[in-house]
């Protein structure tokens, strides 16, 4: 019997239906269509200088953390951070240039 009214449909009824919709995983955006995805708002520019403040912080502390560890540990006097420095500055412009690369188009 359900075969029978869904002919008898008219075609202003098939037409006014919804779309069925995709639940699969969604495409990922093409590096060519990049403006299309982009949120402009206050909010998103607030979001992203906020993660890029804590990226370039969690690098710093963690490599003078990590310089202060492996001095206790050795036994030396500062060398372990002097070197660690540097290496938490270049890990903090390498993260912060993906970001940016990632929301600049």
């Amino acid at each position: 019997m359900r075969e029978h009214d869904t002919a008898a449909k008219s075609d202003d009824q098939k037409k006014t239906e919804p779309p069925l919709v995709h639940l699969g995983k969604a495409d990922p955006p093409s590096p060519h269509n990049r403006q299309a995805h982009r949120n402009d708002s206050p909010w998103s520019a607030l979001a992203m200088i906020t993660q890029l403040g804590l990226v370039v912080a969690l690098c710093i502390v963690g490599s003078v953390m990590g310089g202060v560890y492996i001095d206790r540990l050795v036994g030396s006097n500062g060398i372990a951070v002097l070197i660690m420095i540097p290496v938490g500055l270049g890990a903090a412009a390498m993260a912060a240039w993906q970001i940016i690369r990632q929301e600049i188009p």
